[in-house]
């Protein structure tokens, strides 16, 4: 007759350290999430013409670039109204579809990038409302950060 082999339960060698390690990626996606609400936040108020250095602007000529698995994208040479239609070179190249002659608003972002600023007030309340996203996440991951660290408090 076989006996039954009596099997004892392991004690985890260090307790504490399991917790950590999950804690810590727990916090590294709440700082990862934090750091995407600030950018989206910046673009989103630059977007929608709250900051940044923004102007008016004529655009001068047109250019289709291939854009990738997103289709063609068009971008256009731009000069500031107040030059007129004076020669010499515009602008850097805003990425936005106008017809060359019209007017539009864009704005320069902190990293030098020229961006057109949304005309609507819904695509504004859109672009202000967006970062909303990334801080609730941030705020769930640090919410599980602390739970990981802490069990017995939640």
């Amino acid at each position: 007759m076989k006996r039954a082999r009596k099997t004892k339960k392991r004690k985890a060698k260090h307790p504490g350290r399991r917790r950590f390690v999950i804690c810590a990626g727990w916090v590294t996606g709440a700082l990862v999430f934090l750091g995407i609400t600030v950018y989206v936040a910046i673009s989103g108020s630059i977007g929608a013409g709250l900051a940044g250095e923004s102007r008016p602007v004529r655009v001068m000529e047109c250019e289709t670039r291939s854009g990738g698995k997103g289709g063609d994208q068009i971008w256009c040479a731009v000069r500031p109204v107040e030059a007129g239609d004076a020669g010499g070179l515009g602008e850097p190249m805003v990425h936005f579809g106008r017809q060359p002659g019209k007017t539009a608003d864009v704005a320069r972002t902190p990293w030098g990038e020229w961006v057109e600023v949304e005309p609507d007030l819904l695509s504004r309340a859109g672009l202000l409302l967006f970062p909303a996203i990334p801080l609730l996440a941030s705020g769930v991951c640090a919410w599980l950060a602390v739970g990981a660290l802490r069990p017995s408090e939640f």
